[in-house]
């Protein structure tokens, strides 16, 4: 299942409408279609080379397009080559590689556009590979029978909130907001987590109000939820390296008679395009435990 992401980013810019106009123009000839964040996001018979969805093949036969060719690409960063569908010529679609749009080494791109995110694509064109956007898979790993004492199955997800390092819920740069519940069992209310700054004990270990209307159960073993994160205004805030992940799950930080802690797992979850496939995207375990924990995802590139 896809999951929409709102707010998607631009895919590509550059400065100045001309520069812009050159570069669509000169990725127009070589890519295959949709950005990607990895192979999964594509259709089949295509691979993510760069950021962008490119058809495989074997022969030139399987280029649909008769100016195209079976050719060896070399993937930016990992050097893997794959044999992908490129025109024989880029010169021949308006591309000089020799010229402003062309290149042959990442950093050149990144230099010329000024953009990290720059890469030098197939056929030797720069292009800007669309901004991550990151979003955190929560997994109930909580055998429930017998049923706790609180009567509530599984783990009780009660805050999820983003912060600098060693920040606390008063430093939130960004609050929990719901893309996917799918609880295991009978359980019919939704997700209370919806972007909302949540209010905190004076301990800072667990929210306050009643627990029917402070926590999302996710029903047992099995049970998901899907977060992203946003400012109170509903914007997405986008993850930066040494932000941490606070997850509450409602434990004896939350109420001191409860003696056993539900667990669950954390998945950081990334992709590049404007939605988001929790079962393909949700690929680096972050942890497991119950209670107060906090994360530090590891973003790469």
């Amino acid at each position: 299942m896809s999951t929409p992401l709102l707010d998607p980013h631009s895919l590509l810019k550059a400065t100045g409408l001309a520069a812009l106009a050159a570069l669509m123009a000169a990725c127009s000839f070589n890519l295959s279609g949709a950005p990607c964040s990895g192979d999964s996001d594509c259709a089949d018979q295509a691979i993510c080379a760069d950021g962008f969805c490119a058809a495989t093949c074997s022969s030139d036969s399987d280029c649909q397009d008769p100016e195209r060719t079976c050719q060896p690409y070399v993937r930016s960063g990992s050097g893997e080559t794959e044999n992908v569908c490129l025109v024989d010529d880029p010169s021949d679609v308006g591309v000089d590689e020799t010229g402003p749009d062309g290149c042959s080494t990442d950093q050149e791109c990144r230099d010329r556009l000024d953009d990290q995110q720059a890469v030098c694509g197939i056929g030797g064109t720069c292009i800007i590979r669309p901004d991550k956007q990151f979003a955190v898979l929560l997994v109930d790993t909580t055998d429930v029978m017998p049923l706790p004492p609180d009567g509530a199955p599984g783990a009780d997800i009660a805050a999820a909130f983003l912060t600098p390092p060693d920040g606390s819920h008063e430093s939130a740069v960004a609050w929990g907001n719901t893309l996917l519940y799918e609880p295991i069992g009978d359980i019919t209310r939704d997700s209370h987590l919806d972007g909302s700054a949540l209010s905190f004990s004076e301990d800072d270990q667990c929210v306050t109000g009643p627990f029917d209307s402070t926590t999302t159960p996710l029903g047992g073993l099995g049970g998901r939820l899907l977060l992203r994160f946003v400012d109170t205004d509903g914007d997405r805030v986008p993850m930066e390296p040494g932000h941490e992940i606070h997850i509450v799950e409602w434990g004896p930080n939350c109420d001191s008679a409860l003696d056993d802690v539900d667990q669950f797992e954390a998945y950081l979850c990334s992709t590049r395009t404007d939605s988001l496939d929790p079962d393909e995207d949700c690929r680096q375990r972050l942890g497991e435990g119950g209670g107060y924990q906090r994360f530090t995802p590891t973003l790469g590139d």
